[in-house]
């Protein structure tokens, strides 16, 4: 079981470099200037208020969660998840007062709200997803969240971006995409026993 796991592992990170990379380069290639510089910011917001968002809830799982029934681990994880849903306002009051002292303004940015509304769902969802990974962990579950990870996320991404960006769609589509996929990947690893997500 253990090293079905690590081979799975191994096999989803060794693939999934290779469609990061590719991403990476579809980006680069097909954004303008503007919209890559708008890209990397929206995305390091997202990396640093789900960093702040997890509330050190992955420590508390990575301790407790293996020494608790599934029913504490249930009701532990989902409380920890109803908590950071909430958090989505503060991000909103914080990204609003980035766009009050004018940090969004030299990106040429418009709708701000459609972005803002991007962000703040996007980290909530990270957040999510790094909490339910290391509650898996704790179930030794990981097959399902990696290659939900790769075959979603890193490989479908791939094909999507390349479709947008060589139809002209702009970075919020691009955000948007990462959004749903990312919300899917939540989904369905939430959905990883008969229980279902409720």
């Amino acid at each position: 079981m253990l090293r079905k796991a690590a081979s799975i592992r191994y096999l989803s990170n060794s693939v999934g470099t290779i469609f990061t990379v590719a991403n990476l380069l579809i980006v680069t290639y097909l954004l303008d200037i503007y919209q890559f510089a708008l890209w990397g910011v929206a995305n390091s917001l997202v990396y640093i208020f789900s960093s702040f968002g997890q509330l050190t809830y992955v420590q508390y799982i990575e301790k407790y969660f293996p020494t608790y029934s599934n029913e504490k681990m249930n009701y532990y994880l989902y409380k920890f998840l109803k908590t950071i849903f909430l958090l989505i306002f503060l991000w909103f009051l914080f990204l609003y007062l980035l766009k009050y002292v004018g940090y969004f303004d030299k990106y040429n940015a418009d709708n701000m709200h459609i972005l803002f509304t991007i962000i703040a769902c996007l980290t909530f969802v990270e957040s999510a997803i790094e909490l339910v990974s290391k509650y898996l962990l704790a179930l030794k579950k990981t097959e399902n969240y990696d290659l939900n990870e790769l075959v979603i996320f890193k490989i479908a991404r791939v094909l999507i971006f390349f479709i947008l960006l060589t139809n002209g769609y702009s970075v919020y589509y691009l955000l948007l995409t990462n959004l749903l996929l990312r919300g899917l990947v939540l989904l369905r690893v939430l959905n990883h026993d008969s229980s279902g997500i409720k």
